[in-house]
């Protein structure tokens, strides 16, 4: 069967692109202008791994992404982020990439604000401030989940215990399965969003899908 024939014919999350969800496509990553394309923005496979995490989102509460490194994972969960309108959106990430989350999504969408937040006052003042409407994204590093048996982060039970519902997607970056603790992290955060898309790159695949297994197969995410 030739690849061409697979590339038509086969989209099993159904991710042709609508006109509606093009026009918000095209307004994201104007700052990047890619060799060989006459205007700047996503990539055509950007658009449309966004839109198959959008449609997994929407059948199973998760979407998951594994790809090779540097094609555009990042700008690809942004922009299923604002096709949802799925704000506020939270950001797990390893502490050197809190950085560029935080660049790239400024920069990707339009009148997006990202923050990385450190302690529990932190955190409070960003829900204060926060106006409904407004695309934030709050970035937390996986770092700061601690070490031990048991999760020791107070961030990540506080968002379990005071704020479940007020992320609207958990977008979890370079997933893996690691120590207790930071397995009963992620757990809980699954268990305070009510959607979640992790990405991790080809060559750890299977430790993310691992990971997937063991901490999201119980939870009310697949409850439809």
């Amino acid at each position: 069967m030739s690849q061409g024939y697979i590339a038509e014919h086969s989209k099993p999350y159904g991710n042709t692109v609508t006109p509606e969800e093009d026009a918000i496509l095209d307004t994201l990553s104007l700052d990047m202008q890619w060799p060989g394309f006459e205007k700047p923005g996503l990539l055509p496979q950007q658009r449309q791994i966004a839109v198959a995490l959008t449609r997994l989102v929407d059948r199973y509460g998760v979407a998951y992404v594994m790809y090779e490194m540097a094609p555009g994972k990042t700008r690809a969960m942004l922009a299923a982020t604002e096709l949802m309108d799925a704000y506020p959106a939270l950001v797990t990430c390893p502490p050197h990439l809190y950085p560029k989350w935080i660049r790239e999504a400024e920069a990707s969408v339009p009148g997006l604000r990202a923050v990385h937040v450190k302690t529990i006052e932190e955190l409070e003042r960003v829900k204060a401030e926060y106006e409904p409407g407004e695309k934030l994204l709050v970035v937390i590093k996986r770092s700061q989940f601690g070490s031990g048996r048991y999760c020791r982060c107070p961030l990540v039970n506080y968002i379990h215990k005071k704020m479940g519902g007020f992320f609207q997607v958990l977008l979890a970056d370079e997933v893996r399965k690691g120590t207790d603790d930071q397995g009963q992290a992620f757990s809980l955060l699954t268990e305070a969003v009510p959607a979640v898309i992790m990405a991790r790159y080809y060559g750890i695949a299977p430790a993310a899908q691992e990971l997937f297994q063991e901490y999201i197969k119980d939870s009310n995410l697949f409850a439809n």
